[in-house]
């Protein structure tokens, strides 16, 4: 009834190790999801337009991407 979850696709995925810079921009990221979260638990109609894009430029940078890369993900 339920996919069978095939893990060694979720090994294959490219997921930054945290260090000492990674791990600043990770707690950026979190910050921003916890406001989204509270903005969204009072009214949510909240506009969390910025933020979500401040949480994409820090993906970006966690993932070292170039402007090139980037432009690829924004026009999808």
């Amino acid at each position: 009834m339920f996919p069978e979850i095939q893990t060694y696709l979720y090994e294959q995925l490219p997921i930054p190790k945290l260090n000492t810079k990674n791990q600043k921009i990770a707690d950026k990221i979190v910050n921003l999801v916890d406001k989204i979260l509270e903005l969204k638990a009072k009214d949510s109609q909240s506009d969390t337009t910025t933020l979500e894009s401040q949480i994409d430029k820090l993906v970006y940078q966690l993932y070292d991407l170039d402007s090139n890369e980037i432009k690829i993900i924004e026009s999808t």
